[in-house]
């Protein structure tokens, strides 16, 4: 069973992520800030990651270039936002950060479970 992490601070948005995920048959461990967010992924280790950008104590750049400087080998990270949807952002968050995927919010959940399974299985090939 693949583990997902998604970090995501508004709890309407938080469950309906977790809740679908997981009824998808994933193993999805969720947290509410950036913080908690470093620390779960380094306990977690997880096949992907759901990033919010606007996080409270650490934002979802921040925590992106954190876990990139802890560790060699980063699982896929799809971004996503209601607010940094613009070209430019999307571009220095897939260049610069190395995202797999960005995502803005609000979206279908077909839409993310669709980038979700191309996210893993372009990282397993």
């Amino acid at each position: 069973m693949k583990k997902i992490l998604v970090v995501e601070d508004d709890p309407i948005n938080a469950t309906m992520v977790f809740d679908y995920l997981t009824s998808q048959g994933f193993d999805v461990a969720l947290v509410m800030n950036g913080h908690d967010a470093v620390d779960k992924y380094t306990q977690l280790e997880p096949d992907l990651m759901l990033l919010d950008i606007l996080l409270p104590q650490k934002n979802g750049f921040n925590v992106c270039m954190e876990i990139r400087r802890l560790n060699e080998k980063v699982c896929p990270i799809i971004m996503m936002s209601a607010v940094h949807n613009d070209e430019q952002t999307q571009a220095f968050v897939r260049n610069d950060l190395e995202v797999v995927a960005f995502i803005s919010k609000p979206f279908k959940l077909k839409e993310l479970l669709t980038l979700v399974e191309e996210a893993l299985l372009s990282d397993a090939a």
